[in-house]
This record gives C-alpha cells, structure tokens and sequence, in this order.
C-alpha cells in the first residue's frame, strides 16, 4: 500500500512538472498593401524584431507569442493580455506590442526616468519646519576583498561573422561559458565565503542597529511631530483634496484625447518593463530571498541578451513564467524605418532608405544601412552593423560595437567600446570613456575629425597622408614605427618638445587635400 502511495505521488509530480513544461503560443498575421517608399513604425519592449526586404509593395507581418511554465488556464490568460497592435495604409504601417501587466509583491524604490513632463499645477502646502541634525551611521571596515582575476577577452572576428551565419551564435555561447567560467572560479567562491563571513554578517548587523537607532531618533524628534501635527492639521488635508480634484480633472482630460492615453500608456509600459528588469536582477542576485545576498555580483547579467525572456511574478513565491516574443516582418526594399525597441533583439540585413532607430537594453545586427541622415541610438545594447553611410549613430554604454564600414558617419560614443573595419570619407568620431579601435583608413578619406575625452584610441595614421589640426590637452601619442610617413609631418618637433599637449595647424610633407582634426582631452592615441 505505501509503495503504492509512493507511486501515486510522484506520478502526480511528474505529471505537474510535464504540465509547466508545456509550451503555448499565440499567432498573429497581417498584411498590408503599401507603396515602394512605405514607413514602417515598430514600438515593441520584450520582443525579438525580424526584418526582411522584398520585391513586392506588401507588408507581411508575423508575430507570435510563447509562454511556458504555467498550466494551460493561466497562459490563455497571459496570451489573452498581450497588447499587440498592426495598422496600416498604403503610406504607414505601425506595430506596436507593449508588455503584459506584471503583479508582483515585493518593497524596492525604483527611479522611473520618463521623456515626458507634464505640469498638473498642483498647489501642495509649504512645509515649513527645520530638518533636525543627526548623523549617518558609517559603513563598517570590511575585510580586504580578494583581487579579482582579469576576465577572458572575446574578440570578435567581423569578417567570420559575414561568412558563417552560425558565428553569433557561437560568439555569444563563449561569452556565456566566459562568464560560466568565473562565476565557479575561486575567486568567487572566496568572495562569496567572505561575504558570509561570521565577521562580514556582524559588521551588516551592527550597520543595520545603527540604522535603527537613528531612525527611532529621528520619530522622537520635535521636527518628526511637527511633521505629523501638519499631516494632521485641517489646512493641509484641505490642499491634498483640492489637489486631488485637480490630478482627477486632469486624469479625465487625457481619457478624452486618444494622443494623451497612447502616451501615458507607454510612459506606464516603461515603469513597468524598467520594474520587471530590476525585479530580474534582484531574482539574479539573490536579493528576494535573503538580505544577506544584496551585494550580490551582476556579472552574469552581461550575456543574458541571446534569449528575450523575463519573468512573471504573482502572489505565489514558486511561480515563474517564461515569455519569448518574437516579430518577423517583410517590407518592400525602400521603406524607411522608425524603431523604438527596448529588452529585444532587432535584425535587419539592408536599409537603402531612411532609418531611425531607439533601442536599449537588446541587441542589433545591421547589414547594409545606406539611405539619407539616418539616425540610430542605442543604449547598453550591443551592435553589429556592415556597412553604415550617410548616418549619426549615438552609442550609451555599449559593451561591443563592431561597425564594417563609415562613410559620412557622426559617432558619438560615451562609455562605450567601438571597433570600426574602415573608415571612408567625411567621418567624425566623438569618443567620452571607453575605448575606439579603427582598423583601416581609405587614403583619400577627405576630412576625419576625432574628439577624444579620456578615451583609449587606436587610429591606422603612420601611412596616411594628411594635413593636421591638432588640440591635445594632457594626451599621449604612441608612435609604433620610428620610421613610418607619420614621423615626416612637420609638428613631430613640436611633439617632442611637448608629448603632453599640442595646439596647431601642421601641413604634410607631401601635397593632399586630406585632413585630420584631432582633439584630446587626458587620452591615449596609439598610432599604428
């Protein structure tokens, strides 16, 4: 008999396990007649984003939806609130897929950073009562941290990439390993047994009771109760019900016009995707089960942009859904593009039209992109393109940047990483932190401005030939050959007199209509 109870239970285990197990999907197709020149809108958020061109005047488009770890009643739920969106006419094709409603209970502060202000007009009361003095609590003296080993280096081998369609793929599967690697080397395991150090735990609970004994403080304090007798007082509840009326009028004026609601819709999308991607990294660290984890290390986090899933947290503890959104979309060969994208992959082999492009926390693969003053920004997203004409690109904290070819190119690049192939003409390169690696420069390249601030550059000069405005503040030039075409230019004297800081305009040795500006501030140039 308990051998068969035994049985029964995990029978009813197994088959609970097979039920999560299960994958359920939602499809959704749509087409569209267009004109050659059609403009192709995308707002997606948690979503990977496909884009083919073709020869016909026809918008193809394909989306799907998959959800796995739940029993087939919660994910017709799930699949039920997906907020997808395909409109067109001959001229316009817009899609937009916003991200589920996320419930989740947990206490964190999250900083929403919003594009919109809105100015509702309230008059709150002044609160008019001076903030008494008390000190912080200091952190407590920690032990000294083990150092920590100098990570494995993935370079990434451009030309592979164009010649082996499964080279991604296997690039980001080393980095995985890469980071695989670390998280079971020794120094992790020292630093996660100092971190539960006996020592370490007292340090955080002698921290923690100062902490409370300054807030237990602060509640006794003459500031504290002045603060609660004016919460209290008829005055000030008389202004919040007055404020309250306002933020209603002004709640009922956006339901009336439909621009109004699409944006707080999606300014109400961001809180929650920046919510789910926080909640993420604290399931990552740790932080949701025990205090004692809240410094957590977040470099597993630096590859997890393969796979577009995250998480959906209800009441129950153990429950957690996995979510994969993908879009696949055809568009005739002219149409231009405005992509707003976050938490998403976007592939695009060629664009010989207008681009414009938003993404952040995903990852792009560009072939071709031609067309006339495109505009592409992305933010911690890394990038691959081929080929990049006529075009600004603005690069945030991007971890790989790998670029083909520039031509008439504005980069500007803060804390990010870049490797360009080659440089045509007309480029300018702004670079603030971060490195910048150029491999080739094509010789009559007419004008390359470089401004670099506090950058590490590489630049292929030795060979080229070209007249030079230089404004170097506290920078250092390294010079690989001492015999190399760049050692003839005439500010080579000056350089070195003076290897920190140059300021001037130097002609060639030979006659070329070719020009370099080069402005440095506390930055290296290797020039190779």
């Amino acid at each position: 008999m308990k051998t068969y109870k035994y049985r029964l239970v995990v029978f009813l285990i197994l088959l609970t396990v097979l039920a999560q197990a299960q994958t359920f999907d939602k499809k959704i197709e749509e087409k569209f007649k267009v004109n050659s020149d059609v403009e192709i809108v995308i707002n997606a958020s948690n979503m990977d984003v496909d884009i083919e061109t073709w020869n016909r005047n026809e918008v193809s488009v394909e989306a799907v939806m998959e959800v796995e770890g739940v029993d087939k009643k919660e994910a017709e739920k799930i699949l039920k609130n997906w907020k997808f969106e395909a409109l067109g006419n001959k001229s316009k094709v817009k899609i937009t897929s916003l991200s589920n409603n996320i419930h989740y209970e947990f206490n964190h502060d999250f900083d929403f950073d919003f594009d919109h202000d809105f100015d509702f007009n309230f008059d709150f009361p002044e609160i008019d009562v001076e903030i008494p003095h008390f000190e912080m609590p200091e952190m407590p003296e920690f032990p000294e941290m083990p150092e920590m080993p100098e990570m494995q280096e993935f370079e990434f081998d451009y030309q592979a990439y164009k010649n082996d369609s499964t080279y991604l793929k296997n690039y980001k599967m080393r980095v995985a390993e890469g980071v695989e690697k670390f998280k079971n080397s020794n120094w992790k395991k020292n630093f996660d047994s100092l971190r539960n150090s006996p020592d370490y735990k007292k340090k955080m609970k002698e921290f923690k009771e100062a902490g409370e004994k300054m807030t237990k403080e602060l509640k006794e304090s003459k500031w504290f109760k002045e603060i609660q007798e004016l919460q209290n007082s008829e005055e000030f509840k008389q202004q919040m019900k007055e404020a309250r009326k306002a933020a209603e009028e002004t709640r009922i004026h956006l339901l009336k016009n439909r621009d109004k609601i699409l944006e707080q819709a999606k300014m109400a999308s961001e809180a929650r995707k920046a919510a789910m991607e926080e909640l993420k990294r604290m399931k990552k660290d740790g932080k949701l089960d025990s205090l004692h984890n809240y410094h957590e290390n977040k470099l597993d986090s630096l590859h997890n942009y393969s796979e577009n899933i995250y998480f959906n947290y209800s009441t129950d503890k153990n429950s957690k859904v996995k979510i994969k959104k993908y879009l696949k979309i055809k568009v005739p060969k002219k149409a231009t593009f405005n992509l707003n994208v976050r938490h998403g992959k976007v592939t695009i082999p060629e664009s010989n039209k207008k681009i414009s492009a938003n993404m952040s926390y995903g990852d792009f693969v560009g072939g071709t992109i031609t067309g006339d003053k495109n505009e592409l920004n992305f933010t911690n997203s890394p990038v691959i393109i081929g080929s990049l004409i006529s075009s600004n690109i603005t690069l945030k904290n991007v971890p790989n940047a790998e670029f083909g070819t520039f031509e008439n190119v504005n980069l500007f690049s803060n804390s990010s990483d870049v490797v360009i192939d080659e440089i045509g003409m007309d480029v300018a390169l702004s670079q603030k932190f971060g490195n910048i690696m150029v491999k080739n420069i094509i010789p009559l390249f007419k004008t390359l401005s470089l401004n670099l601030d506090y950058t590490k550059a590489t630049v292929p000069l030795e060979k080229l030939e070209a007249n030079y405005n230089l404004d170097t503040n506290k920078s250092r030039l390294n010079i690989a050959s001492k015999d190399s075409d760049f050692l003839q230019n005439k500010f080579m004297n000056i350089l070195k007199k003076n290897e920190t800081s140059i300021n001037g305009s130097f002609s060639s040795s030979v006659k070329t209509n070719n020009l370099i500006k080069l402005k440095s501030n506390f930055s290296t140039i290797n020039i190779i």
